[in-house]
């Protein structure tokens, strides 16, 4: 258990040390989402959301979203994901949306230890930006993205606190392939009965590999129903 957490620490340290001396420019950002949930059987799932971003401090929309997961349970403590991601992306220029169409592959995999419950996540994605063609400048960007977090079970206790770390590296036609961000929550979960859960979090996202890195703070809720 004591090497689970050497490496989560070891990774938050590393990337922090990155650039610390750097100029950031910084901005506070909301997220909301409602999303329901449905297991067909042990093996198959589903998970539809519908989200909202908001940027500038919270003052204007940033992206909106519908997503939807499909889920495999392929061993014990292993899953995949497949997700579909439509999105309308507020260009910060003129205000307009742009919508985009992302695609995202995970593998998942969770085991627990006493009261530790360790989750992992590999995710391969793109995206894309409709109704352009190549010709006319368009072209995919991808992601590399690794997660792991840990959960930790209070008896009489119904908020566990959980925390993550993801680490973010793209590539694209005009982007060299490099980590670019990454990203540190804290969230729990409160179950109101079988059917509703409310979620909620604060997240720091920091870029990485730039003179001006963005740093984002970011609090949220997700509303769920387990159908």
């Amino acid at each position: 258990m004591k090497v689970h957490f050497s490496i989560l620490l070891l990774i938050f340290l590393s990337s922090n040390a990155i650039g610390q001396n750097e100029i950031q420019t910084r901005d506070l950002e909301s997220w909301s989402t409602i999303s329901a949930n449905k297991d067909f059987s042990k093996v198959f799932g589903i998970n539809l959301e519908q989200s909202l971003r908001m940027y500038d401090n919270s003052t204007q929309i940033d992206q909106y979203f519908t997503n939807l997961d499909l889920n495999f349970n392929v061993a014990k403590g292993f899953s995949l994901t497949g997700g579909f991601r439509f999105i309308g992306d507020r260009d910060k220029d003129d205000g307009t949306y742009d919508n985009h169409f992302r695609f995202n592959g995970d593998i998942n995999y969770k085991h627990t230890v006493d009261r530790f419950k360790f989750k992992y996540r590999i995710r391969l994605q793109t995206k894309n930006e409709l109704g352009y063609s190549r010709e006319e400048g368009d072209f995919l960007r991808n992601s590399f993205r690794m997660r792991a977090g840990v959960k930790y079970s209070i008896k009489g206790w119904k908020l566990d606190p959980e925390v993550s770390y993801e680490l973010f590296r793209e590539s694209g036609k005009y982007t060299v392939s490099s980590f670019n961000k990454y990203r540190i929550s804290v969230s729990t979960k409160y179950k109101f009965n079988k059917l509703i859960e409310l979620k909620g979090f604060y997240r720091f996202e920091r870029g990485l590999g730039s003179l001006l890195p963005e740093s984002t703070n970011i609090v949220g809720f997700n509303l769920m129903f387990n159908l």
